[in-house]
């Protein structure tokens, strides 16, 4: 196995052709993350309200990083 081939993760089982990263935007914070769940995706919460989380700076296309304002998710973005 070369090292790139150790950078990135084994094969996820995600259904892509059918998950819509729009629709997790501007939903509440709790209907997001069941249709996150329901894709297997996992997440991170970046920033809720005013208080930003601790996260590191690895990148994985199997995870999406939210920012939540007021109980509505304003930004998903892959990572």
């Amino acid at each position: 196995m070369s090292s790139i081939d150790s950078f990135f993760p084994p094969s996820i089982d995600i259904k892509t052709e059918e998950f819509n990263l729009d629709k997790v935007k501007n939903q509440e914070k709790s209907e997001a993350v069941k249709y996150l769940e329901q894709f297997k995706m996992t997440y991170r919460i970046l920033k809720e309200d005013d208080k930003m989380h601790i996260s590191t700076r690895d990148y994985r296309l199997d995870r999406l990083n939210l920012t939540i304002q007021n109980g509505i998710v304003i930004s998903a973005t892959y990572g």
